[in-house]
């Protein structure tokens, strides 16, 4: 039963391990960290992806360990739910994190 309390984390850093491992190489529209302040230039596509595969291997990992608490100590609803919504929002944190990282790199660029 404590497959169904790690089963995000396990996701989450396998995806970053492989995405750290094999990072998409050209601007496209199927895979990698895809926003317009991204895709603006090689540079800022570089960078966004591996910038976000860092935070998610980072989210992937605090997602175990957020699994394995809400196993023990938490009652079985309150504990899946913690464990599979909890990494989503932070999942999605990401975002709004390597998009400022992307504006503070370009302001870096301009200075």
């Amino acid at each position: 039963m404590i497959i169904g309390y790690l089963i995000v984390g396990v996701l989450l850093t396998v995806i970053a391990l492989l995405t750290k491992r094999y990072p998409p190489k050209k601007i496209n529209h199927i895979y990698g960290y895809r926003t317009r302040r991204s895709m603006k230039n090689q540079r800022n596509w570089d960078f966004a992806n591996q910038y976000s595969a860092d935070l998610m291997l980072y989210v992937g990992l605090m997602s175990l360990g957020i699994g394995i608490v809400a196993y023990y100590i938490l009652s079985e609803t309150a504990g899946l739910l913690t464990a599979l919504l909890l990494p989503c929002v932070l999942l999605i944190l990401i975002i709004p994190m390597t998009e400022k990282k992307l504006k503070e790199l370009e302001h870096d660029k301009e200075a």
